[in-house]
């Protein structure tokens, strides 16, 4: 069953140069994820940014919608309602567009809320500029220019000197009537009350008490005129108090669309706090992230560049107080490691070094050894060949003695052998002829 290999096995026993590419690889790893972390932060920041100065030109169009409305409402001039619906339109795109975009639950909260308050700040605004319209047009038609004519030409017949001073009384109090009746309607059109309704009522009524007198007095004056005189003061009087309640009504809408305004104000100036603290919280925590993610970048960095380091050097320090101890002589350590990485090869190499050179000393111890036996023995054959030698030199003159005795009993032996050749060669010449005789008898033999 092989054994298993744990992370940290395997990391250790890879090559220098595959640990230096691994944590060279880590360390770049670790610098994309800083850089992933600072561009999410950067558009995190540019999104809010992006929210943040919709808030702003909201804040702004708001302010220009307000000013306008607040001259609208003070002059009716229709340029100013155009400006205002213009600076309306802009918020009500910018809070389509804020619908569009990505926002946190808080601010979807405050944006609803604040798209609520502008669906009643159109509708506030609808009925106030239909209240104003209304007005508008019923104050082209109360107008005193027939109540002005007729003040003229009563004025103008005043001054006939036909008249009795009486009758000219009449006529002058009348064109006086008439000019207050004109100032106070012209003061009420722009600023209708009751009371102004009540002072105008109390004019009319004298001119219609002094109305059939006037008639009566014959001053060249168109008579139509002055006889039509009652019927339009009625009907200005009808006008003006229907203006009157188109103006509360105007009023009453104008302090609604007042009151929206202000919520509405309140609602988009709350999202641009919201959106300047979401900003401010977004630049902080992108801030933190990347301190952070740089912190931890470096102590990984660090760490990594400790343990390439320890890998490295931790086996290269085994290795050299292993030849340090080899080198002072000292061959009885066992070094052996499971490392498969460069350092624990040559840490491996080391150890077999330091055992093969222990199985040569040995080697030699016993061939020394040996050689001590060998040189003992040769030590005792010496002496044993010594006490040989001496033997054989008593030997060897004995022999010297007996070979002298020996080479004259040659000598006596050669004069012998001498001698005895000589009788041999006789006995052999005897033999020959005694050779060619037995010839002579075997042939005399053959020829019987």
């Amino acid at each position: 069953m092989e054994k298993k290999v744990t992370c940290a096995e395997f990391l250790k026993n890879l090559s220098v140069g595959k640990k230096l590419t691994a944590g060279f690889l880590a360390v770049v790893a670790v610098a994309l994820l800083i850089t992933a972390v600072g561009l999410t932060g950067f558009r995190e920041i540019h999104e809010n940014l992006k929210l943040q100065k919709m808030t702003v030109d909201m804040v702004i169009d708001l302010g220009d919608a307000r000013l306008n409305r607040t001259l609208l409402q003070y002059t009716g001039n229709s340029g100013y309602a155009e400006k205002n619906m213009v600076a309306v339109g802009k918020i009500q795109a910018k809070l389509q567009e804020l619908e569009r975009a990505e926002m946190a639950e808080e601010g979807t909260v405050k944006l609803t809320a604040a798209t609520r308050i502008f669906s009643r700040y159109l509708e506030a605004l609808a009925a106030f500029s239909s209240a104003q319209d209304k007005t508008q047009a019923l104050l082209t038609t109360a107008n005193t220019d027939e109540l002005t004519r007729i003040r003229d030409a009563i004025s103008l017949s005043s001054q006939n000197s036909t008249l009795s001073p009486e009758q000219a009384l009449v006529e002058m109090r009348t064109g006086n009537d008439l000019t207050s009746l004109i100032s106070s309607i012209q003061a009420f059109l722009i600023h209708p009350d009751q009371g102004g309704i009540n002072g105008i009522a109390s004019i009319a009524g004298r001119i219609n008490d002094n109305h059939s007198t006037l008639m009566a007095v014959d001053s060249g004056k168109p008579a139509e005129i002055v006889e039509s005189l009652p019927a339009k003061i009625m009907t200005v009087q009808a006008l003006l108090t229907n203006y009157l309640a188109l103006s509360d009504n105007k009023a009453l809408r104008s302090r609604e669309l007042s009151g929206v305004s202000g919520e509405l104000h309140t609602a988009i100036t709350d999202m641009f706090i919201y959106q300047q603290e979401r900003s401010a919280q977004t630049v902080s925590r992108a801030r933190l992230f990347m301190l952070s993610a740089a912190l931890a970048g470096v102590i990984f960095a660090l760490f990594i560049a400790w343990w390439i380091t320890r890998n490295i050097t931790l086996p290269l320090r085994e290795t050299l107080d292993a030849a340090n101890r080899i080198s002072a002589g000292d061959l009885t350590q066992t070094i052996s490691t499971q490392r498969k990485d460069e350092p624990g090869l040559l840490l491996q190499s080391v150890g077999v070094m330091s055992h093969n050179l222990r199985q040569i000393i040995t080697n030699v111890r016993e061939g020394v050894d040996s050689v001590a036996r060998a040189s003992a023995e040769i030590a005792a054959g010496n002496i044993d060949l010594s006490s040989r030698t001496e033997q054989q030199s008593a030997a060897v003159v004995q022999t010297a003695a007996s070979m002298e005795q020996l080479t004259s009993t040659v000598t006596q032996t050669a004069g012998n052998a001498r001698e005895a050749s000589r009788l041999a060669q006789e006995a052999s010449d005897n033999a020959g002829q005694g050779g060619d005789i037995v010839n002579e008898v075997i042939r005399t033999m053959s020829e019987i």
